[in-house]
């Protein structure tokens, strides 16, 4: 086969063969960079970006294990206690907040509390009553929320 292609590039004039090489040439040349180069710069672009993005997801699992180590250091509440504490809590939104409990769960609603309010609600929920968010709705009105939280009680272990 090679002798057949050094045959057929003999026949050709030295202009012809002059073409054929550099077309062959540039061939080598955008197939090596296609394959190995392209690939290989393009890893290298986008490398710091993807390594930022790496770095702060391990530092939000980071921060979601010590958040997971404080939780599991808290001294358990009974039912009653964190009971209680809902009730001391709902009070911080207000007279517009009723609270009414069926079984396990705590409903909360509230009219026109403040961000500010419901955020230590649902902070203070999370680490004095050991209580977690089973059903949230929402409403907001003039920088204000209504609406209803249900908070599922702590079981006694």
């Amino acid at each position: 086969m090679m002798q057949a292609w050094n045959h057929w590039l003999a026949q050709r004039s030295r202009r012809e063969q002059m073409g054929i090489q550099l077309a062959l040439l540039l061939l080598a040349v955008w197939l090596v960079w296609s394959v190995a180069v392209a690939p290989a710069w393009q890893v290298l672009s986008h490398s710091s970006a993807q390594r930022e993005r790496l770095n702060q997801q391990t530092a939000q699992m980071q921060a979601l294990q010590q958040q997971a180590q404080v939780l599991r250091q808290q001294v358990p509440v009974s039912t009653e206690q964190a009971l209680q504490s809902l009730q001391n809590l709902s009070a911080s939104l207000g007279t517009a907040a009723n609270f009414s409990r069926q079984g396990d769960s705590v409903t909360v609603n509230f009219k026109t509390a403040s961000p500010a309010a419901l955020a230590e609600l649902l902070t203070q929920a999370r680490n004095a009553a050991h209580a977690q968010v089973l059903e949230a709705h929402w409403q907001q009105a003039n920088g204000t929320w209504s609406g209803q939280l249900v908070l599922q009680l702590p079981r006694p272990r």
